[in-house]
Formats: C-alpha cells, sequence, structure tokens
C-alpha cells in the first residue's frame, strides 16, 4: 500500500479501488497486478445469474421430467432466454423482487418485504411469456410459491447461502487450499453485514466439506476462524479491495465484448478457476480465456 500510494498520490485518507483504476494509474496498477500475481484470487460472481440459479435452485428442486432439463442447465437456459421469452423488462422486475424478498432478513429493525411483488411479478412472467420450456419453468414455480412464503418468514441463519457473499467466501476457501496445498487457512475481512462472529462456526463447516475439482473430489478446506478488522487500518483489506475493484472492471470490460484489453491479461493469473455464470457468458469466456497456472499445477500434482 506505501507502493501504491507513493505511485498513485491521493488526498484520500483510505485508498480504494476507484484511486487505483483511474486511467492515469493503469501503468503502476498493471505493475502491482504482476507483483501479486500468485498471492491475490478474483472469485467472479455475475449477481443476475446468482439470483436465477437461487431461484431455480428454491422453485425448482429435484428432477423435473416435464422441463427436460437438470442443475445448473436449468438456470443457464433462464439466464439465455428468459429476457427474449417474456420481455426484459418482465425479467428483469421478477429477478430483483425476489432479490428483494430475500434479503429482507438484513434489514434490521426494519418490517420484511412481503412476497405480494414477487408472485405479481411471477404472474406477469407467466403471462407473458412465449418460449414453451421457459413456460413449464415458470408455471411449476408457480405451483410451488408456497416454498417462497416459507423462505421469506424463515430466519436469518436460513437465509445466510441466498446472499452472494456466503457461498463466495467458501468457493475462496476452497481455492486457496488448493492455490496453497491444503494448508489450514484464517480469513481476514472488513465487517459485512450478514457475516459476522456469530456465523464463523457454519463458515468453517461449509468450507470443510468435499468439493469437485475438474473430476477430482478434495477433502475440503481447512479454514480455522475469521477476524474482522477495519479497513481502514489493515493493509491486507485495502489490497483485497483494489483487487475486487479490478474483479469489477475486468468483468465490466468482458459484458462490452472485450476479452484481452491489458488490465484482463494483468489480472487473469488472479483469476479464481471457480465462477458464478451462466455457461458461455463474458465471465465464463473470460475466464477460459486462459490457463489457470494455480489449478493446472493442482491438477499436475494429483495426476502424478
Amino acid at each position: 500500500m506505501d507502493r501504491l500510494r507513493r505511485d498513485m498520490p491521493t488526498q484520500a485518507p483510505e485508498f480504494k479501488s476507484k484511486i487505483a483504476l483511474r486511467e492515469r494509474h493503469r501503468p503502476a496498477l498493471l505493475s502491482a497486478l504482476e507483483t501479486l500475481s500468485d498471492a491475490g484470487n478474483i472469485h467472479l460472481v455475475d449477481k443476475t445469474y446468482f439470483v436465477t440459479a437461487k431461484l431455480v435452485d428454491v422453485l425448482l428442486g429435484g428432477d423435473l421430467v416435464d422441463v427436460g432439463l437438470h442443475g445448473r442447465a436449468r438456470a443457464d437456459h433462464l439466464a439465455n432466454n428468459a429476457a427474449a421469452a417474456i420481455g426484459p423488462q418482465t425479467w428483469v422486475n421478477l429477478l430483483r423482487s425476489f432479490a428483494t424478498l430475500l434479503r429482507g432478513h438484513r434489514r434490521t429493525g426494519r418490517e420484511r418485504p412481503a412476497p405480494d411483488t414477487f408472485f405479481a411479478a411471477l404472474r406477469d412472467a407467466r403471462t407473458s411469456c412465449q418460449d414453451g420450456t421457459t413456460g413449464r419453468m415458470l408455471h411449476r414455480m408457480w405451483a410451488r410459491r408456497d416454498i417462497v412464503s416459507e423462505l421469506a418468514a424463515a430466519p436469518t441463519s436460513a437465509m445466510r447461502e441466498i446472499d452472494p457473499m456466503w457461498p463466495s467466501l467458501v468457493a475462496v476457501a476452497q481455492a486457496w487450499t488448493i492455490r496453497l496445498d491444503d494448508v489450514p487457512l484464517e480469513f481476514v475481512a472488513d465487517d459485512y453485514g450478514s457475516i459476522g462472529p456469530d456465523s464463523v462456526g457454519e463458515l468453517i463447516s461449509a468450507a470443510a466439506r468435499p468439493f469437485p475439482v475438474h473430476g477430482f473430489w478434495h477433502p475440503g478446506a481447512e479454514l480455522r476462524g475469521v477476524n474482522f478488522v477495519d479497513s481502514r487500518s489493515d493493509a491486507r483489506v485495502q489490497v483485497a479491495d483494489i483487487i475486487a475493484g479490478v474483479g469489477g472492471a475486468i468483468s465490466r470490460l468482458a459484458f462490452a465484448g472485450v476479452l484481452d484489453d491489458p488490465l484482463q491479461v494483468h489480472a487473469h493469473p488472479l483469476l479464481d478457476a471457480n465462477v458464478m455464470c451462466a455457461t458461455g457468458s463474458p465471465i465464463d469466456a473470460l475466464s477460459e480465456r486462459r490457463e489457470s497456472p494455480y489449478l493446472e499445477q493442482y491438477l499436475r500434482r494429483r495426476r502424478r
């Protein structure tokens, strides 16, 4: 951080990613990313796809023979076809109402949103649908809407995985376990609403579950704790904020059709091989653009 403050002069009391991402600071940022290539990790999450996947997970769980799609393929189908099938704004309204409903548990001291807005959006989506497969999925969601009412009233502990940060932290623990060859880990983190001291034990347990890595099963990450700190006084969290800002910038470039910008090239060694996005999406294309050094090293070790 001292080096960045020297190379990117600013009067701001806390150095944030928006400073590092200024165009005049690009050479210094690219140089900094080179030094971080094996010491940083960017886990990309397409939040729209995340909400889509949670909608499918909550309302289309189990085998749906009449839909003809299974697992991830359902979320991919909706991500790729729903906007055209029901209209872009109708699809946005459905996802936004679902996200608002499920994030109500974070509104301390405020009344939770009722599911009525989501039900109205789902009704509009069914009425507008012009695609058979999408229509069958929406029909099944409507038939199981009582699940949404139950989930909307669920306690905070039952809602954590609806927050993108929760599964992302598990994925990051998995990535660093592979990167560092199975050494124990501890997170250092700024305060975050839904991840606090009361949920650390659950996070440790979630990270410890076995997970697949390109055909191999890893026994799980040994996450030993989370140390909550103030970002204003801890340089590690400030570095993480800058890396996260780079992740957002390279994703926006990908959605604009750019995959070989110097920022993307320099950041690619930091990319987590595990991304939350639709198959074939711009983020998926960005991730697959170049080999993942840490993943290739891990797979070589496993194949010996």
